[in-house]
């Protein structure tokens, strides 16, 4: 390492002039990034329905509702009705807003016995008991609108609002639903009333608009935190800028790369830049800790620094690599955002490992106050405490193997329970808490209309009329009460609601005449009579114009799809079984294709751990030549992350799009220390010859270096914390707590695995 260092030294005004270009066209590039927000494109592209998706959307629009609703003593007194009306007439005046539907718009049918004709459901205000009584007779007779439009015992009103195609742009969304939270903050104001608004719109406006609050005010506080943490570690002020100066760097050379290839950053490529802060730190921490040490015993400064690379270039070199592979385990994942998020963090964490070892000595080669540094170093009471306590460390886990085995394994037996109770969820509602405005207004509109979540159902037979066909309907009735009868459905409206409701009409409202006519014929003839005046396209909601296809709108009351899937799974098999002579039959929505994320989670993180843990392996055996010390390091490393996994199960923390990655990465995180520390004590074990001082000795060295880095990426992932997603607040909660569990594996775990099994052959044998 002494001809690279003087390498280094002898051009380090050349080399730095590269970097330096290289840094400003990363900086030239970053005006172009753009980030993109469309949660569909980023985790829904990839799922076999999304094509069906797309046609289902260019025939119908839009697919979400959007569900203002209030609460009232009686929603069709006169005054509720008017205050319906007005609402009504307010809300559909909002930007992106294609029809807003109520009990005052809704539409029902008359008939005379020989025509249909569709009508509004309310044409005047009722002005005596008995016609308001007569209303709700009319509206509980309805299947379309009762439970929908008002809740079943009358004290809730709600009007659904239809979108269009533009809510799929994050503008479009931001301007929708500012502009509702205006008009519902006025109408509260003036009629005294709670409003409440629900559905997916809000939800993805929100997490847009969270994002960007979220990228603002990370790395500012990265920033103090890195700086901050530094400080405090090494008492100077070089050796804090040094660092940050190499990180820094890395950061922007990885966003850099990231605009030129894709041109974006995403929901969750945008933890990118505060991971690598915080993870890059490690390698500067290991370097500049080393650094400390070389300077007591070097001769000079140039001494001083080739002493600190020799120490530090080869274990900083498979740290890193293993962090690397940690991270690169996720480009096997089916989700796009995951894929990049492991790709471009392995990148930049390469970045941060060849400006550590390749800035960090250029800068401290222009430091001329080594006695000055080394004085300050002195005052630092942190490492002089440190060393003999870590020793002491030691002597318990040589003293006790026993009772630290022990723990270990029951620790490992009490949170396997935790993880077979491991859940996944996709419901973007869900990255809030259960505090928030938006989350309590979501719960309030489940718990007292049908709901505001919604899916589809399509059905398209081989020949036209098919679906009038009376087989067909009581198939589609059989399929609807299946529906109904599953938890968190709300209702079902089809066809067959449609038919019967007009065959009770037709039939002057007889007793037993609400049913699909038994008589073939009867049900399309009925719908032909009511499509004379369907001026509003009702009927096109339902049934295709030739009557081959139709669509049945299922709607929900979850606040988690995860409690949905299992309906899902039962109503493809129902659909198997009931229409197995259809064209097509397809289950349609963003919530469907929400709800089929769970599966490629659940498969990504079964193949991507594996394969971070295999790699992994791989390399530490390569590393130190033997098999035995690679098996005995995935102990440490893969005992915390399973810890952690019990932990969620226990607590009920969902796997989803934010959580299922922590795994690799805390994998990546945790065998760092794990490598630093077999690293040294290889040194230490061929100088002593035995294991019982190369431990004590390893403990008080690099024991200092592990618990620094260690604080730093708890401290560093605790930032995600202060995120407006609970998603983002348990992601770094989970990872912090992972590495923490490596720290203590580490400290305690490892050197009584060493001396129980000796993987570095025998005392005084000078090590493999």
């Amino acid at each position: 390492m002494t001809g690279y260092t003087e390498f280094l030294i002898r051009n380090r005004t050349l080399i730095l002039s590269l970097v330096g270009c290289m840094t400003l066209g990363c900086l030239f590039l970053l005006p172009s990034l753009k980030i993109n927000d469309d949660f569909d494109e980023l985790t829904l592209k990839s799922d076999r329905d999304f094509q069906f998706f797309e046609r289902f959307l260019d025939q119908f629009g839009y697919d979400e509702i959007l569900v203002v609703a209030f609460e009232t003593e009686d929603v069709l007194s006169r005054e509720s009705l008017a205050y319906i009306q007005r609402l009504e007439s307010v809300l559909e005046e909002a930007p992106h807003v294609a029809k807003a539907i109520s009990l005052m718009s809704a539409q029902d049918v008359r008939s005379d016995g020989d025509s249909i004709e569709i009508v509004k459901l309310i044409e005047r205000f009722p002005d005596t008991r008995q016609e308001r009584d007569a209303l709700e007779k009319r509206i509980r007779s309805n299947p379309l609108y009762f439970g929908i439009l008002a809740s079943e015992d009358f004290h809730v009103g709600a009007v659904h609002l239809k979108l269009d195609e533009s809510m799929s742009n994050r503008k479009a969304r931001e301007e929708l639903v500012d502009e509702l939270e205006e008009i519902l903050q006025k109408e509260s104001r003036i009629s005294g009333r709670s409003l409440y608004m629900a559905g997916s719109p809000p939800v993805a406006a929100y997490v847009t608009k969270q994002t960007f609050r979220d990228l603002l005010t990370y790395l500012p506080f990265t920033l103090v935190l890195v700086v901050g943490s530094m400080f405090l570690v090494f008492r100077n002020y070089y050796l804090t800028v040094i660092p940050f100066v190499a990180v820094l760097l890395s950061v922007i050379w990885t966003i850099g790369l990231l605009t030129l290839v894709t041109g974006e950053i995403n929901l969750v490529t945008i933890l990118i830049p505060t991971m690598i802060f915080v993870i890059g730190t490690s390698d500067c921490v290991y370097i500049l800790a080393n650094y400390q040490d070389s300077v007591y015993k070097a001769v000079s400064r140039r001494d001083a620094i080739v002493r600190t690379v020799r120490l530090s270039a080869v274990p900083c070199l498979l740290t890193s690599l293993t962090t690397m592979v940690g991270f690169g385990s996720m480009v096997i994942n089916d989700l796009v955002p995951i894929q990049q998020m492991g790709v471009y963090s392995a990148v930049g964490i390469g970045f941060a490992y060849v400006f550590g070892i390749v800035v960090i000595p250029i800068l401290l080669s222009y430091l001329r106050h080594l006695h000055l540094m080394e004085f300050r170093t002195k005052e630092n009471p942190i490492p002089g405490r440190l060393g003999p306590l870590l020793r002491r460390l030691g002597k318990v886990n040589m003293q006790r193997p026993g009772l630290i085995l022990g723990a270990s394994i029951v620790l490992v037996a009490v949170t396997y329970a935790g993880t077979r109770q491991l859940h996944v969820d996709t419901d973007a509602e869900n990255w809030f808490g259960k505090a928030s405005a938006l989350k309590q207004s979501q719960r309030w509109v489940n718990e007292h209309v049908a709901g505001a979540g919604v899916f589809y159902i399509s059905i398209e037979m081989d020949e036209p009329d098919l679906i009038t066909d009376p087989s067909v309907l009581r198939g589609l009735e059989d399929l609807e009460e299946f529906l109904e009868s599953q938890p968190h459905i709300g209702r079902v409206l089809s066809v067959v609601d449609v038919i019967k409701h007009l065959n009770f009409k037709f039939n002057g409202e007889r007793a037993g005449a609400f049913e699909v006519p038994k008589e073939k014929g009867a049900a399309a003839q009925l719908l032909l009579l009511a499509s004379f005046s369907d001026d509003e396209g009702f009927l096109e909601e339902f049934v295709g114009p030739d009557r081959r296809s139709t669509v049945l709108t299922v709607i929900f009351d979850a606040s988690d799809l995860a409690s949905l899937s299992l309906v899902i799974d039962q109503t493809r098999a129902y659909l198997k079984r009931a229409f197995p002579s259809a064209r097509e039959v397809h289950l349609t929505g963003r919530s469907i294709l929400l709800t089929n994320l769970q599966e490629p989670l659940i498969a990504g993180l079964q193949k991507s751990l594996p394969l971070a843990g295999l790699l992994i392996f791989l390399m530490v055996s390569v590393s130190f030549r033997s098999v035995k010390v690679g098996l005995l390091s995935m102990i440490p490393n893969f005992f915390p992350v399973a810890f952690t996994f019990g932990v969620m199960g226990l607590l009920g923390l969902p796997l989803n799009l934010f959580t299922t990655p922590f795994a690799c990465i805390a994998l990546g995180l945790a065998v760092d220390d794990t490598m630093h520390f077999l690293a040294r004590f290889r040194i230490e074990f061929r100088q002593e010859g035995e294991y019982r001082q190369a431990i004590l000795n390893t403990m008080e060295s690099v024991g200092k270096a592990l618990i620094y880095t260690s604080i730093i990426f708890i401290a560093g992932f605790l930032i995600f914390l202060i995120s407006g997603f609970q998603v983002t607040r348990n992601f770094g909660a989970l990872v912090g707590f992972t590495v923490f569990g490596a720290l203590a594996a580490d400290l305690l775990l490892l050197p009584v695995l060493i001396m129980t099994f000796k993987p570095f052959g025998r005392e005084g044998s000078g090590g493999t």
